[in-house]
């Protein structure tokens, strides 16, 4: 698959000239932009597991909730910014007008997600950002003894996997979201996380949209971009996965 790359200089002249308030904008939403970006690829490929051997799958799991944390900090503190960025500071009564449909109505969605209680907002204010002893003793004493109580090592440390200990940390989180079916309660995670990251990147880029017309246009009203690059070799999104397992022992190349 071949990706186009395209260039867009922008001076220090330039963005000293945008009004502070737009000019922080600008700046916030595209380092949440990228954030998200990243994080909700790797979680996505990290996501993407089988019913294939058991440890395979018990670490897929593993890793697969991990970054599920993180980006379920990242989307909450990222709605946080918008409220400092965008609603407080009265831009979005100058900006509103200005989006394209699509960002409109991520933004709506986005308002009405965060207005009640949630998944992100659970995970990150209950286990992305904190080892509760609390909740790792509950999680602990709810398992059953037929769980698969296990400590898989390796030679190498990084490969190693302390899945006893994972059972307890993510079995409260699992139980919160569905208590009746923990293989549920994964599906509804990943589906919901990929979901408001998609409706994040869609606002995100249409404040970006807005900025770009406003102050990076050239002389002919035109945005001032050109083709850096053509990657010829870029994969498919869905051609890749993330192992938890990886050879450590072989030297460089």
């Amino acid at each position: 698959m071949t990706i186009s790359v395209y260039r867009m200089p922008i001076s220090k002249e330039i963005l000293d000239s945008i009004p502070e308030k737009e000019r922080s904008l600008f700046i916030v939403v595209g380092h949440l932009s990228n954030e998200l970006n990243i994080f909700s690829k790797l979680f996505f490929w990290a996501s993407k597991f089988s019913d294939e051997e058991p440890v395979r799958h018990k670490a897929n799991i593993t890793q697969s909730l991990a970054l599920a944390r993180i980006l379920a900090g990242k989307l909450f503190e990222g709605w946080n910014t918008i409220g400092k960025v965008y609603f407080s500071t009265k831009l979005s009564k100058e900006y509103h007008s200005l989006l394209s449909q699509e960002a409109k109505d991520a933004l709506k969605e986005l308002g009405k997600y965060f207005g009640k209680e949630n998944i992100v907002m659970k995970i990150r204010n209950e286990f992305a950002f904190h080892y509760d002893h609390k909740q790792i003793t509950d999680g602990f004493n709810a398992l059953k003894v037929e769980e698969d109580w296990e400590i898989y090592l390796t030679e190498a440390n990084g490969n190693s996997l302390y899945y006893v200990a994972e059972l307890a940390a993510n079995y409260a989180l699992l139980n919160s979201i569905d208590s009746s079916d923990l293989k549920t309660a994964i599906e509804t995670l990943v589906d919901e996380l990929i979901q408001i990251g998609k409706l994040f990147t869609t606002f995100l880029g249409g404040c970006l949209v807005v900025i770009s017309h406003r102050y990076f246009l050239n002389k002919d009203g035109k945005l001032a971009y050109e083709e850096e690059c053509q990657l010829t070799d870029a994969p498919s999104i869905y051609d890749i996965s993330i192992p938890y397992f990886v050879e450590t022992l072989a030297p460089k190349p």
